[in-house]
């Protein structure tokens, strides 16, 4: 299985997401930014890859700013202080167990 998992800045809490049980792991071949720019793509394309460079690139962390957590927007609440949207990090394809 594998899923996404994501820290809150804010809070300091954790959970998962998009949890997937399925027999493949799903892999890009190209860059999101060559997927956008044909000149991009065609060089990417062209270039060998590594099975273990498809892994990293799928497992980059990505920062996501300006998000809205639940826990935080609850503490707020019951401190009595005004709720601010935090940065979170996404770490995907996280490998969650094998059989």
């Amino acid at each position: 299985a594998t899923l996404t998992r994501r820290e809150f800045h804010g809070c300091s809490s954790c959970f998962e997401v998009d949890r997937v049980t399925d027999t493949a792991l799903r892999l890009p071949l190209l860059s999101p930014a060559a997927q956008f720019d044909p000149q991009l793509r065609e060089q990417e394309e062209a270039a060998p890859i590594s099975l273990q460079e498809l892994l990293d690139a799928s497992q980059q962390p990505e920062t996501i700013e300006g998000y809205d957590c639940d826990a935080c927007r609850a503490r707020s609440a019951a401190e009595g202080t005004e709720h601010v949207r935090t940065s979170v990090t996404q770490h995907g394809n996280v490998i969650a167990e094998t059989r």
